[in-house]
């Protein structure tokens, strides 16, 4: 949808009308429009601070993202009669909902809301009997974690906000943890404290070290926990859902835990949504397009047909394939009339190229032929769909999953399970968002490759008996009574900053004066890792390996 709006758009565009043809540029455009729903900015705003600000740059920028904030809401309008989203919806509806009334509400887990998110409060805690609302926030001494940047410094706005909106708010201070072993009970009290506390064993309060281990790369580093996991089992009769292991990113760890962890035979379950951008469905399909832009090049042809999912045996494949390259076949030879028989031999050979020809040319060249010319939406789904058809791939893909599931292979089976249908719902959105508009092959190849590039498939848990591999974005509301946190290494965790996105900080910094609020921009990420760090730490009841 956001591909087709920066198409319509493009003419209004100034600054952003070369960017806009990038691929990646749809993404940013999401996420800042994600961003602005959030802080409750509309297009109006943005438009408005236009002609406020003196940066040349940002002010183009702001004209810009104006114009694509606008069209995006207007395509919501037209296509669902409103540009409301689910938590707008959720709050004009929510004083009429008979459970709201004069219930009991219970909100952990936040340590800051969005301008949308505050107003979703409000409606709740006006309805409700009563809220109890948990903030992660020392007791002692809050006043100093005011300054942007400290630790709790999110968590001191959210409880300043509540107290400037109600306030008769009953605070209750819970002074003493209890989940904590000693060891934790310290770290927790006294490491994150400014400046920190560093208690010895001189103190009075012996053994109170936290292992911390070093590994050579990342692959020991992974096998070193897995067989602590297993001593912790073996040795002292620990349950394998008594520990978790907290990761920062888990592209980083992910893939190689997953592997060690099948090597040793732990039961485990990854919470993450796993990428379908290599599965074979979406190689297959960025394929067809690159094969229409390369006017039948070699390698791109062979590379879409190793994919397997075409109707001829990798074996067969490979045959045609060594042929064609030792023969030179062009595009031309493709579609010509004559039998192919450069080297004029009369064997079995022959008889099997011609036969491999003859199912390519027609259960692909005709697709090649209709993408040669811009068609509409419509049509390149319709045709893409009728192609998935006549390949027979849902066949082809329910078979791959039987025998994953056989082969107790639970990710792959999964991935060949979601794929097929995330891929009719792409193609559904295809034909009815650009259903009258004219779409050339590189524009489609584009939508289908940022499509592919999102979708993602999950796991459910295997067993009730299972080490938990989590981020901290997701893992922390959980605890566990051992926790593994690896990758303690500049750049992983705390994690480096990327890109800043459409924004950057100091035209963050800008637009505030304008009276426009975002998300804090790459500074404020980087000073959110220390937070990010105690929360990991304190998941942890019993026992933590760093």
């Amino acid at each position: 949808h956001l591909r087709s709006i920066l198409k319509k758009e493009e003419k209004e565009l100034t600054l952003f009308r070369a960017a806009a043809k990038k691929p990646n540029f749809s993404n940013l455009l999401k996420q800042f429009l994600v961003e602005c729903h959030a802080f409750g900015v509309t297009p109006d705003d943005l438009l408005d601070a236009s002609n406020k600000i003196d940066s040349i740059v940002l002010r183009e920028k702001m004209h810009d993202l104006g114009v694509l904030t606008k069209s995006y809401e207007e395509a919501m309008v037209s296509r669902y009669k409103t540009s409301e989203d689910k938590m707008e919806r959720l709050i004009r509806l929510l004083p009429t909902a008979p459970l709201a009334k004069g219930a009991y509400v219970f909100v952990d887990g936040f340590h800051w809301f969005t301008p949308i998110q505050e107003k979703l409060m409000e409606t709740l805690i006006e309805g409700a009997k009563e809220t109890v609302i948990s903030i992660t926030l020392p007791t002692k001494g809050a006043d100093m974690y005011k300054r942007a940047g400290s630790l709790f410094f999110r968590s001191y706005e959210t409880k300043a906000w509540l107290q400037k909106k109600f306030p008769n708010v009953e605070i209750v201070d819970f002074e003493e943890p209890k989940r904590f072993s000693l060891k934790l009970a310290t770290l927790e009290s006294d490491f994150f404290t400014t400046p920190s506390k560093l208690r010895s064993a001189d103190a009075g309060v012996p053994n109170l070290e936290i292992p911390l281990w070093q590994g050579y790369n990342r692959e020991r580093e992974v096998d070193a926990i897995a067989r602590q996991i297993l001593r912790y089992v073996e040795e002292e009769g620990k349950r394998f859902k008594d520990m978790a292991v907290i990761l920062r990113d888990a592209e980083t760890y992910g893939d190689l835990l997953e592997k060690i962890f099948e090597r040793y035979e732990i039961p485990y379950f990854s919470d993450r949504r796993n990428p379908m951008a290599s599965h074979p469905l979406g190689e297959m399909l960025e394929g067809l397009f690159a094969l229409i832009l390369s006017r039948l090049r070699l390698d791109v042809l062979f590379r879409l047909l190793k994919t397997d999912l075409f109707p001829l045996q990798r074996h067969e494949v490979d045959e045609l394939e060594n042929y064609c390259l030792a023969y030179g076949v062009n595009e031309a030879d493709w579609f010509s009339e004559e039998e192919w028989n450069f080297a004029n031999e009369e064997n079995e050979r022959i008889t099997r190229i011609a036969r491999y020809r003859e199912v390519i040319k027609n259960l692909l060249l005709p697709f090649y032929i209709f993408g040669k010319k811009g068609q509409t939406g419509a049509a390149w789904a319709t045709r893409i769909f009728g192609l998935l058809e006549e390949w027979n791939v849902a066949s082809v893909l329910q078979a791959w999953q039987e025998e994953a599931e056989e082969a107790g292979l639970v990710s792959e089976a999964a991935s060949h399970g979601q794929m097929y249908k995330q891929v009719i719902s792409l193609l559904e959105e295809i034909e009815s968002l650009a259903r009258e508009e004219v779409l050339t092959a590189e524009e489609v190849g584009i939508i289908l490759r940022e499509g592919t590039e999102e979708m993602t498939y999950s796991l459910v848990p295997p067993s009730l008996d299972h080490v938990t591999i989590t981020t901290i974005d997701r893992g922390y509301t959980s605890s566990f009574g051992i926790v593994f946190v690896p990758g303690l290494n500049e750049g992983i965790f705390p994690q480096r900053m990327g890109s800043e996105g459409i924004l950057r900080d100091n035209e963050r910094d800008l637009l505030r004066g304008t009276g426009i609020s975002l998300a804090a921009g790459a500074l404020g990420q980087a000073f959110n890792e220390n937070f990010l760090f105690y929360l990991a730490v304190t998941r942890a009841k019993e026992v933590l390996h760093l």
